[in-house]
């Protein structure tokens, strides 16, 4: 779900536009990072393997440090969407690395 949210957040917090933010780096970022949890998480329906959940965790981290990395942490739109589902998906990978049984 979270992926989803990534991929649509541009148009739904509205700053999906280049001239608003000065470059594409924010939604570009989002629907990047949408697609790669997606595919992860597609990865996981069958088996869960743990470099599943690493990989989801360094989504995650990514995430919280891509506003100041891509240089969007002053559209308060793209900068709190980055930080509150990278803090989500961060947390959820840790806690099935830490509860779960994955191989």
């Amino acid at each position: 779900m979270a992926g989803v949210w990534l991929i649509a957040s541009p148009w739904v917090l509205l700053f999906s536009q280049a001239d608003a933010v000065g470059t594409d780096a924010p939604s570009l970022n989002f629907v990047a990072t949408g697609f790669l949890l997606i595919i992860v998480g597609f990865a996981g329906l069958t088996t869960q393997w743990i470099w599943q959940e690493w990989t989801t965790m360094a989504v995650g981290f990514w995430l919280i440090v891509s506003p100041w990395t891509l240089q969007f942490a002053t559209v308060p739109a793209a900068f709190w969407n980055s930080m509150a589902s990278g803090c989500i998906v961060t947390v959820f990978a840790l806690w099935v690395i830490t509860t779960e049984k994955v191989v």
